[in-house]
């Protein structure tokens, strides 16, 4: 993100720690989000209450932080080319009634805050599955060998290949990247009846959270706790017809980026790294080694056994497999290639 944002890296991989304490502000701030949006009343307590707005500090570490970068990268008199920085600038200019400095700033915080450790959660998981769930590995690796001649791999390419299309669907439904809830208002054109006849009136505020739509076995059938990359893909004697309706009808209740006018919006850049990261990564180096280790970062256990259900990945666990294994057993020796995609 800091290179789609600001054209600069942010240097975690170059220090290989966490810079300026942005790791762990982010994951503060979205545990925090994660709790209050379900339970409101916690933030009427803790954030909101009177006492703390009278003491609190101005401004934000994502603001300032923001900021910071912002005045850094406009100082920057070797900058060339077009970042996200430059149409936030060009919004303002046109607009700016509705973008003034905070809007900006806001702006590049959201890029940020909502933008990192939420794509680098459905990176986890998808490694964490894929290793985990037999034969699918072998799966991947071969769709890999057989349509991808270099890496990381065109996006046109990457986006046609079927099955890791559905590995990644998959990872996304069974672990959704948060826990926050998709909140919506009842129009004021008329109420909504729930399947159990509850009548919700006009403005009354609903949200759903995704984990429970996305494990719904009515919708994705048996065993939806299941890590089942196949749901995706045509079954065996289904027709083309019958598959594209079905196929619909999946991608339209995957409330994982949620969908209509306030779904997320960092969703296509969100796609794009993941496809090209997750190819680059399987198809590159050799992790079915990792199935047996015992991954620790920062105190947190990555992966000590079985499990069916979605774990805690640790924040650093990608880039340790990278340092691990570049110097070690690459699948196809292209040693180089990784060191420059990283």
């Amino acid at each position: 993100m800091g290179q789609l944002t600001l054209s600069r890296r942010l240097g975690f991989l170059e220090a290989g720690r966490d810079v300026d304490t942005i790791l762990k502000e982010l994951e503060h701030e979205l545990d925090y989000r994660g709790v209050v949006q379900n339970m409101p009343w916690i933030d009427k307590v803790l954030r909101k209450n009177p006492i703390y707005l009278r003491f609190k500090t101005p401004t934000s570490f994502f603001a300032a932080n923001s900021r910071r970068l912002a005045t850094e990268r406009l100082q920057d008199e070797k900058h060339s080319g077009v970042d996200m920085l430059d149409g936030f600038l060009e919004a303002k200019k046109k607009h700016p009634e509705i973008v003034d400095d905070a809007t900006l700033f806001g702006y590049i915080s959201t890029n940020f805050l909502a933008g990192s450790d939420t794509t680098a959660v459905t990176l986890r998981t998808i490694l964490w599955y894929v290793i985990r769930t037999p034969g699918v590995l072998d799966r991947l690796r071969k769709e890999l060998d057989e349509n991808i001649t270099s890496y990381p791999p065109d996006y046109a390419t990457a986006t046609g290949l079927k099955y890791l299309d559905a590995i990644i669907r998959e990872a996304l439904r069974i672990h959704p990247i948060g826990s926050l809830v998709f909140e919506r208002v009842v129009p004021p054109t008329g109420h909504i009846t729930t399947q159990s006849g509850t009548h919700l009136p006009a403005g009354t505020q609903i949200a759903q959270t995704p984990w429970t739509l996305n494990w719904d076995s009515s919708i994705w059938g048996p065993e939806p706790r299941k890590f089942k990359p196949e749901r995706w893909l045509q079954y065996e004697n289904e027709s083309d017809d019958t598959y594209a309706k079905r196929l619909t009808m999946l991608k339209n209740y995957d409330f994982s980026f949620s969908h209509g006018p306030r779904a997320c919006l960092g969703k296509h850049i969100a796609w794009m790294e993941i496809v090209e990261v997750v190819p680059t990564l399987f198809g590159l180096l050799d992790v079915s080694s990792l199935l047996h280790i015992s991954w620790r970062w920062h105190g947190s256990v990555i992966a000590d056994e079985w499990s069916d259900s979605p774990v805690s990945f640790g924040d650093s666990v990608i880039f340790q497999i990278f340092h691990d294994q570049v110097h070690s057993s690459t699948r196809h020796q292209r040693v180089s290639e990784i060191k420059n995609y990283l």
